[in-house]
């Protein structure tokens, strides 16, 4: 008489439901180990994105020059820094040097910094020419809220505050300092930025008026 005999069935339902929790197991871990990888992704991104953002914000600002116009109406001089929470212009020394815009070619240019539909925008043009002539882009498509600040400085004590708007009518000189916060919507999520906070070299100062330089082509 032969010894073997096949599995009964109750081997047979414990082997598949063993095998069936192994596979479940495997699976949760599988798809727990996507899901860090796509968090770790995304928060890679987010972060070289706030990077980016800071880098090209901080770069302008810290450029900022008191430069000052001639109003021939008011007949007075003033100085060319005006902001609020949602937009700020300004003269900058910050140019590209290899740029072959017209813009960078002076030393000088004239940037406004705003929010838009479009997201986190910056104008630049030549810091003596007319709005008209502004050279759009689009620093950061996601933006969706906006909030400067400045830095105001007691000039006898020393003592200073943030300002929600900077008016050159009531000021001759530009802040210490300006603060920048941003928020971003990233696919219905939305990122805030942290606080950017951009020290002028020439904050508190009151700069001179600069002659227009003489460009080929102008």
């Amino acid at each position: 008489m032969s010894e073997r005999r096949g599995f009964t069935l109750i081997e047979v339902v414990l082997s598949l439901a063993i095998l069936a929790m192994v596979v479940a197991v495997v699976f949760s871990v599988l798809r727990l180990a996507h899901r860090a990888e796509r968090k770790g992704t995304e928060r890679s991104e987010i972060s070289q994105r706030i990077v980016v953002i800071a880098d090209r914000l901080t770069w302008l600002l810290a450029g900022a020059y008191p430069y000052m116009e001639h109003d021939k109406e008011a007949e007075k001089d003033r100085v060319v820094f005006s902001g609020d929470a949602e937009s700020l212009g300004f003269v900058t020394t910050s140019v590209d040097k290899y740029s072959p815009d017209t813009a960078d070619l002076p030393g000088l240019k004239y940037v406004r910094l705003w929010l838009g539909p479009e997201g986190l925008r910056a104008d630049e043009r030549l810091f003596y020419m007319k709005d008209e002539d502004l050279d759009e882009y689009v620093i950061e498509p996601n933006a969706v809220r906006l909030e400067m600040e400045y830095m105001e400085q007691d000039p006898e004590t020393g003592q200073t505050e943030w300002v929600g708007a900077w008016d050159p009518e009531d000021r001759e000189y530009i802040p210490r300092a300006v603060s920048v916060r941003l928020v971003l919507d990233l696919d219905g999520r939305e990122v805030m930025v942290p606080r950017i906070i951009v020290k002028l070299p020439a904050g508190g100062s009151k700069g001179t008026a600069v002659p227009p330089p003489r460009l080929p082509g102008l």
